[in-house]
C-alpha cells in the first residue's frame, strides 16, 4: 500500500511523463483537474452527510426549497448533457 504523503511527488511525476504507471495518457492536463475536483466533491458530501443526515434535512425542508434543489439539478443535467448524433456505444461490440 503507498503512502499518501508520496502522492503530491506521483502527480508531479504523472504531469512530467504523462504516464500513471503503465497507462499512456497524452491529455493527463486536461483529465487531472476535472478528476481532482470530483474526488474533493465526492469527499465533501461524505462528510456532510455524516454530520447532517441530508435526508432527514432535506425532508424537513420547506417544498419550495426541495423544489428549487430539484430543478436546479435538472438545469445542472440539461447544462451538462450531451446532444450530438453519436451511435450507441454497444453497437460497435
Amino acid at each position: 500500500m503507498r503512502k499518501l504523503g508520496k502522492v503530491p511527488g506521483e502527480l508531479g511525476h504523472a504531469l512530467k511523463t504523462h504516464k500513471i504507471g503503465s497507462l499512456n495518457l497524452p491529455n493527463i492536463q486536461g483529465m487531472l483537474l476535472p478528476s481532482v475536483g470530483v474526488v474533493l466533491l465526492l469527499q465533501v458530501c461524505y462528510l456532510l452527510q455524516r454530520r447532517l443526515r441530508l435526508e432527514q434535512t432535506f425532508d424537513r425542508s420547506p417544498l419550495a426549497i426541495r423544489w428549487g434543489v430539484y430543478y436546479a439539478a435538472m438545469c445542472v443535467l440539461f447544462y451538462f448533457g450531451v446532444y450530438d448524433q453519436h451511435r450507441f456505444i454497444y453497437f460497435q461490440f
